[in-house]
Order: C-alpha cells, then sequence, then structure tokens
C-alpha cells in the first residue's frame, strides 16, 4: 500500500459505510437482508447472482460435465471441460449456448471471465433440484430479500494487504446500495469498478477489470456518504393514507379550490 493506500484510511471508509447502513436502518426503523445459498424452488428471473469462485477454481472442475444447480433439462447451472480448447468453465445453459460465470485455460495465468455479479435472464425459471455436496454450490449466492437493501459486510484491513477488486467494489457498492433504495443525491458520484454480466452483454470485462484507484476515489466516498447522511437527517416521513372515499361519486369531500 502506499501513503493514501492504507489500513487507517480504509479502515476509517468501512466505519463510516457501517455507520451510514446503521443511520439508515434507525432512521426509517428497518431491517436489512443478506446473501444466502440459493435453494430450491428459488425462482432465478431476473436474479442477480453474487459470486466468488476462487482463481483456481479450474483445478476443481472434473473431466465431465457437472451439474449443481438445475432447472430443467435445457435450463442449468455446470463445471465442465472444453477439450478442444484445453481450458475449463463454469456456466449456465441457456437457449442451447452455455454462457460463461467463470472460464480458464489450463496453462494461461489469468482467468478469461470470473464475475462477481450477474443477472440472470427474466425467464430463466425455477430451480427443481440442488447438489449442494458440490465444490461450487457454496459460491453463487442471492439476497434473501431482494427489494431490501443489503447489509454491508465491513472489512478489518490489516498492513501491506492487497487491496483486491472485490474489496474495493464492496466498498463502492456498501455506499451506492443505499443510494439505489434512498435516491441519488446531486453531486453524488458514482464509479463502476467490475461488469455486472446479463445475458447479451457482448463485450465487457468479463468481471476482470483493472483500475487504478487514488485520493479521488477516497474524497469521492467521504462526499457520497456525506450527502446520503444529510439526506436522512433532514427525510421526514409521509404517510400514505387510504379512505373510504369512492371518488368516482360524488360525496361531502370534494377537492377544494
Amino acid at each position: 500500500m502506499n501513503n493514501f493506500l492504507n489500513k487507517v484510511l480504509l479502515n476509517g471508509i468501512e466505519g463510516k459505510i457501517a455507520n451510514l447502513h446503521n443511520s439508515f436502518k434507525e432512521k426509517f426503523n428497518i431491517t436489512e437482508t443478506s446473501l444466502r445459498n440459493i435453494e430450491v424452488n428459488d425462482n432465478l428471473d431476473s436474479k442477480i447472482l453474487y459470486i466468488n469462485f476462487p482463481w483456481e477454481s479450474f483445478e476443481k472442475i472434473n473431466d465431465v460435465e457437472k451439474q449443481f444447480i438445475t432447472i430443467n433439462d435445457d435450463n442449468y447451472i455446470c463445471a465442465r471441460p472444453n477439450v478442444k480448447k484445453d481450458s475449463k468453465y463454469i456456466a449456465y445453459k441457456y437457449k442451447n449456448q452455455y454462457i460463461f460465470l467463470y472460464y480458464k485455460f489450463n496453462n494461461s495465468t489469468n482467468n478469461l471471465y470470473n464475475y462477481i455479479r450477474y443477472k440472470m435472464p427474466s425467464d430463466y425459471g425455477k430451480i427443481s433440484n440442488i447438489d449442494n455436496t458440490d465444490i461450487f454450490y457454496p459460491y453463487i449466492k442471492i439476497k434473501e430479500d431482494e427489494y431490501k437493501l443489503l447489509e454491508y459486510q465491513k472489512k478489518e484491513w490489516v498492513d501491506n494487504e492487497i487491496p483486491y477488486l472485490q474489496y474495493i467494489d464492496n466498498i463502492e457498492e456498501g455506499i451506492n446500495n443505499v443510494a439505489k433504495i434512498l435516491f441519488t443525491p446531486a453531486g453524488y458520484e458514482y464509479k463502476e469498478w467490475t461488469t455486472t454480466g446479463y445475458y447479451g452483454i457482448g463485450s465487457n470485462d468479463y468481471g476482470l477489470a483493472q483500475k487504478p484507484i487514488s485520493q479521488k476515489d477516497f474524497d469521492r466516498w467521504n462526499k457520497n456518504i456525506e450527502l446520503l447522511e444529510s439526506i436522512i437527517d433532514s427525510f421526514f416521513n409521509i404517510w400514505n393514507v387510504v379512505s373510504y372515499v369512492k371518488w368516482d361519486e360524488k360525496n361531502e369531500y370534494e377537492w377544494e379550490e
């Protein structure tokens, strides 16, 4: 780590994001949701998968296809080899194609694909079977409640720790998840550290983005947190009420000019 990218500054940001989430929960008296493993009967239509396949996953992929999350005979998630190209991958099958979530050539140092978030097709279907003993099953998760704010997993940084993309992305998304639930204030700046994949996305970073981080990012994070905290502090509740008035009939509660 250099002068600005040190454990003190990083832990400071982590603490501010945790406090931001706590302020949001306390202000609106709500609970957050968490990530969980996929289960039978989960509907994956348009669901975002949160993925964390290790770099060395190719070492654990067998020489034959292994399905571990199944919708039906045509739609499933599997790990399999590509013998012709001397490579192995984890993918979901859809419309008779294998769509890569993770891919690595056996003799290459770097992965070709390794998404950390992926939005499934809108008609993918409901899970009928799961092999929860499969080595890759625990690395795919979904939100317990897709309509709630995702809880923030605060990280404790130590000296000389490598700032992997996933860690920096977690900071960015921890702030931005609050903005998406609340609203994005004027002056708020978001930076995409890695692409959220989706079917038919075309050319992109395939979850392997390499972007520089600087003091400007810390300044931007602090500014975004301050903007959101200011909104939370000044927010007041507007309650929707339902009456028994039939608005399409004449009654004593007519609008007054």
